[in-house]
């Protein structure tokens, strides 16, 4: 069996970088224990929030709570748009019947694009001539 000596500073700096290593190493643990449980809590008052409770007997996984968040979100963003075409035709509704008031106040007629050409609307003209023609 062969035992090879390192001097003494080759073991005192190799140490030295292992424990620090660790220290750095059990320092990010740390963090990352934290992270989890304050991310634990949050997701708990996000699960209270929205009343949601797992199923009997299960603990409560994000994956089963953010697959109904999901169906919620969807219905709601369906029911939103529908709920704002129906505004929106409400709205159109009622600028159209306030058009049409605006009109009738000030009796703005259109202008027929095409005279009365048919015999009867001619007769018409010409009793309507001759009568004036006589009471004068």
């Amino acid at each position: 069996m062969i035992i090879l000596k390192f001097p003494d500073f080759i073991q005192t700096y190799t140490f030295s970088f292992d424990l620090r290593l660790f220290l750095i190493t059990n320092k990010e643990h740390k963090d990352l224990v934290d992270n989890l449980e304050e991310c634990t809590q949050m997701f708990n008052n996000v699960t209270n929030y929205f009343q949601w409770k797992p199923k009997a007997g299960d603990d409560p996984l994000p994956r089963d709570f953010f697959a109904a968040l999901i169906i919620f979100c969807s219905d709601f963003k369906d029911n939103w748009k529908k709920e704002q075409q129906r505004i929106h035709k409400e709205k159109f509704e009622i600028a159209r019947k306030r058009v049409k008031q605006i009109k009738d106040e000030y009796n703005v007629k259109e202008s027929p694009s095409k005279r009365k050409t048919n015999l009867k609307a001619k007769a018409l003209s010409q009793m309507t001539k001759k009568t004036q023609k006589k009471g004068h």
